[in-house]
């Protein structure tokens, strides 16, 4: 029987166990050239039966492609010594990685590196897709991987995917949106209430509804506006809302009801009258502006049309020119 060994780079030419292919060695000897040697000076001399002729000890060896001291366990050869290239070990997974071997720790590249039939077992993170690009993700929504994709972060905190601003920390803004993520809109910030004033006159009436926000609001459902004045006093309530013409204050005097009705134009809770005097047969103008009084002896209500001696100052001629006109008294 014919073996190939390994070690010395030794030819065992004569397979006979003689010296020099002369005498036999005696037992316990082997042949080196034309020396006999111990059998345990050669560490790759085979053992020795009892007829004192070799046995050779054939192990299993697997191929080690990179070098990284563990076998192919695909990739056997069996002899008494190892070939080069091969090692005793059969657990490798990738014999084409030195990095990927059961000595090898495991990293999150996408490769199984300690060789436990396992990916990326100790080294994956949860990625969460960040839309809005202000650094935090949406907890409703994760991939695991090695590194986050473009567009994913790590964080997972974000209360509104669809605005940059709002995330955790963010300033409070009067947005009606929960900058910060605590759960609240517009907290924090000063606010201020407002009343509805739909005939747009800057008054509300009693029992307006109200809001309270951080800026004034926009149109009111009645299709007016708002205003910051509530209407607790009689010279901050609008008496008719709607009657733009009928709020506090209002200085002119009307011949007609409002729309909610009466002539109480100026919202005072009285019904004013412009002209009071009565019995005229003269006048005499009072600044610029038109004075007069009832011919007849009564003083006509609001509404109501009467003969008017008129006192008016005309500038064209720098005169007061007195008139007796039918006219309609008028109120606020």
């Amino acid at each position: 029987m014919t073996h190939h060994l390994s070690g010395y780079s030794i030819a065992w030419l004569c397979l006979s166990w003689t010296a020099g292919c002369g005498q036999p060695c005696p037992t316990g000897k082997a042949s080196l050239g034309d020396s006999c040697i111990d059998v345990s000076e050669d560490p790759f001399a085979p053992a020795m039966d009892a007829d004192g002729g070799p046995t050779c000890r054939v192990h299993t060896y697997y191929r080690d492609q990179d070098g990284d001291f563990h076998g192919d366990p695909t990739v056997p050869s069996q002899g008494c010594v190892a070939p080069v290239g091969y090692v005793e070990d059969s657990t490798d997974c990738d014999d084409s990685r030195p990095d990927v071997s059961p000595s090898d720790a495991e990293i999150c590249d996408g490769v199984d590196n300690d060789c436990d039939g396992v990916v990326d077992e100790d080294g994956l993170s949860l990625f969460h897709p960040d839309a809005d690009g202000d650094g935090f993700g949406d907890p409703a929504t994760s991939i695991e991987g090695c590194e986050a994709p473009d567009g994913y972060v790590d964080d997972g905190t974000d209360c509104d995917d669809s605005c940059s601003d709002c995330f955790p920390g963010a300033d409070e803004l009067c947005d009606d949106l929960d900058n910060d993520c605590d759960g609240t809109a517009d907290d924090g910030l000063p606010f201020t209430t407002w009343y509805s004033d739909c005939d747009g006159d800057g008054f509300a009436p009693a029992g307006a509804a109200s809001i309270s926000v951080c800026r004034e609001p926009t149109t009111s459902a009645c299709g007016g506006g708002w205003v910051a004045t509530a209407p607790t006093s009689l010279g901050q309530t609008d008496c008719d809302d709607a009657e733009e013409a009928a709020f506090p204050g209002s200085t002119l005097f009307r011949t007609y009801r409002r729309a909610g009705g009466g002539f109480d134009w100026n919202c005072d809770g009285v019904e004013t009258l412009k002209f009071t005097g009565h019995d005229a047969t003269s006048c005499a103008c009072v600044g610029l502006t038109e004075s007069g009084s009832w011919v007849g002896s009564a003083v006509p209500p609001c509404g109501a049309s009467d003969q008017l001696f008129v006192c008016q100052y005309t500038a064209s001629i720098r005169r007061c020119i007195a008139a007796e006109v039918r006219r309609t008294q008028a109120c606020r």
